[in-house]
């Protein structure tokens, strides 16, 4: 998924249009075709809850929103 990286390297925050179904699938459908249009074609996600400048996902938000997939 896209993150911000500040000058230094340290990756920040994922990009809120990444946790968008069509753009996940479309994601999935470039590497795993056959997966892309599957009701759930993610086994598992990783998402790191907290970032270097202090951005802090809510994670029911983020189960909301992609936890279906």
């Amino acid at each position: 998924l896209e993150a911000s990286r500040n000058p230094f390297g340290f990756i920040g925050g994922i990009d809120a249009h990444c946790f968008n179904e069509e753009y996940l699938r479309q994601q999935i459908r470039d590497v795993a075709p056959e997966k892309a249009d599957l009701p759930r074609p993610f086994r598992l996600a990783i998402i790191q809850l907290g970032t270097y400048d202090g951005t802090v996902y809510n994670a029911r938000q983020v189960i909301d929103t992609v936890g279906h997939l």
